[in-house]
Formats: structure tokens, C-alpha cells, sequence
């Protein structure tokens, strides 16, 4: 309650100084009484900071002490641990010792099956290239094939169409000179032979070369 008084008695006694918003050693020189009060007032200051500061204090060793318990506790899970990993770890130890060889032999024998599976799957990769390409070169040499009998066809047909155009042209040079003969009434051996010397030229051009047929392309 003195304490509050006090606060409520400080703005008073600046408000008779000549500027209220001056720090309070200006209050000092205003006169004896306003002296007095300054200094009572900064003691009330001091002791109700001092006592934050207790608390607060008081607050920081409580954590403290809450903290130093929570690190011995958390030390002796850690010991726990420790000592449950070290059991731990001489269990292993003894059974890795006991069952060593049956293991090793485990282990090896696992290696071992997984080594001849992967030989077997590159042997099967190996031979699945192979067909492979088997199967490549046979498709380049079908259809190197089909394209050579293709143009043996083209070419049959290119033949063929040009043997028909000679028979056409023959049967047309045959038919004139047999009309040619035929309407002369005065048919003489120059005829026949001018006739019949047309009629050779006209075969000589139609008739292919002998070496020339269908098989000759192969």
C-alpha cells in the first residue's frame, strides 16, 4: 500500500517542477521536499525491481533444478541402454560363436545359388541376343530376296508386254503383206521377195537375243 501511495504521490511532486517530462534528477533541484521524495520514491523502485529480480531468479533456479532431474534421468536411460546393448551384443557374440560354421555354410551356400542364377540369367540373355540377331540377318536376307524377285517380275513383265507388242507388230506386217499379195493381180517373184524380205526385217526386230529370258535376271 506505501508503495502505491508513493507512485501515486511521484507525478505530484514532478508537477511542481518547471518540466514534467525532464528525468527525475531535475525534480531533485526543484527543492528540499521534492528531494526527499525523489529519493524515497527511486528506494521504492529499487526494492520492487529487486524483488522481480528475486523472482525472477527464483523462477531460473526452479528450472534448473528441473532440468539437472531431467538430466539425470535421462544419464540413467542412457546407462540402461548402454548396458541392455552390451548384453546385447556378448548374445550375438556366443551365438555367432556357437552357429558360426552352420551359418557360414549358410551363407555361402546362398552366395553360391545366387551367383549360378545370375550365370544362368547372362547365359540366357546371351542367347536371347543371339536369336536376335539370327532373327536380323534372316530378315535383311528375305527381304534382299523379295526385292530381287521383285524386280525379276518387273522385268518378266516389261518382256512380256514388249513380246506382245512384236506379235502385234508381226500379225499387222503379215496381215499387209498377205493382203498386199493377195489384191496383185500381177503377182511377179519381185513382189513375193520384196514381201518376204519385209516380213524377215520385221522378225529380226521383234525377236528377243537368244540369251535373253526370264532366268538370265537370276
Amino acid at each position: 500500500m506505501h508503495c502505491c501511495l508513493q507512485r501515486t504521490h511521484a507525478p505530484h511532486v514532478r508537477s511542481k517542477s518547471h518540466d514534467r517530462d525532464k528525468p527525475y534528477y531535475c525534480d531533485i533541484d526543484s527543492g528540499p521536499d521534492s528531494t526527499k521524495d525523489s529519493i524515497r520514491e527511486l528506494k521504492e523502485k529499487c526494492t520492487c525491481r529487486g524483488r522481480g529480480f528475486n523472482a525472477e531468479l527464483s523462477l531460473i533456479e526452479l528450472e534448473n533444478r528441473e532440468l539437472r532431474m531431467k538430466i539425470r534421468r535421462l544419464e540413467k536411460e542412457l546407462a540402461d541402454k548402454e548396458a541392455e546393448l552390451s548384453v546385447a551384443r556378448s548374445r550375438f557374440f556366443s551365438e555367432l560363436s556357437s552357429d558360426g560354421p552352420s551359418r557360414r555354410d549358410d551363407v555361402e551356400h546362398y552366395r553360391q545359388a545366387a551367383m549360378q542364377a545370375e550365370r544362368l540369367l547372362e547365359a540366357r540373355e546371351a542367347s536371347h541376343r543371339q536369336q536376335i540377331v539370327r532373327l536380323e540377318n534372316q530378315a535383311a536376307q528375305l527381304r534382299a530376296q523379295l526385292a530381287a524377285e521383285l524386280r525379276r517380275r518387273q522385268a518378266y513383265v516389261a518382256r512380256s508386254g514388249r513380246a506382245a507388242r512384236d506379235v502385234q507388230r508381226l500379225r499387222t506386217a503379215l496381215g499387209d503383206s498377205l493382203r498386199a499379195v493377195a489384191q496383185d493381180p500381177a503377182l511377179d517373184s519381185y513382189t513375193l521377195e520384196h514381201e518376204a524380205r519385209k516380213l524377215d526385217n520385221t522378225l529380226t526386230h521383234s525377236l528377243p537375243p537368244l540369251n535373253d529370258s526370264y532366268d538370265s535376271s537370276k
